[in-house]
């Protein structure tokens, strides 16, 4: 009986301890790089787990106030059309007018 207990015991001690030591250094690395590759550090490097979050940009303020400048109106010009129809084909015509111009700009003193 005794020597059963004594073989059982040398068999935990040279062949399941060393197994069960490689096993938790197995899943302690596997842990610790799935920690890396989450963006953690790595341990004893003294940083956060967590990323800082970058600052944000300052709100820019607009070169020119709303208020400066004028509103120009403008009138929308209606295109007279006449459409003819002949028996299988209908035909657009558009009235032509002259292009318009802008309004000369001229420098101030």
């Amino acid at each position: 009986m005794w020597a059963l207990l004594i073989i059982l015991f040398i068999i935990g001690v040279i062949i399941i301890y060393p197994l069960l030591k490689v096993a938790l250094s197995i899943r302690r690395q596997y842990r610790e790089i799935n920690r890396i590759m989450n963006g953690g550090a790595p341990k004893g490097s003294g940083r956060n787990r967590r990323k800082p979050e970058p600052p944000k940009p300052p709100v820019k303020k607009k070169k020119i106030d709303g208020s400066v400048g004028e509103y120009v109106e403008f009138e929308e010009l209606r295109v007279e059309t006449s459409v003819h129809e002949t028996g299988d084909s209908t035909t657009v015509e558009y009235k032509v007018e002259q292009q318009i111009t802008d309004v000369e700009f001229e420098d101030l003193p």
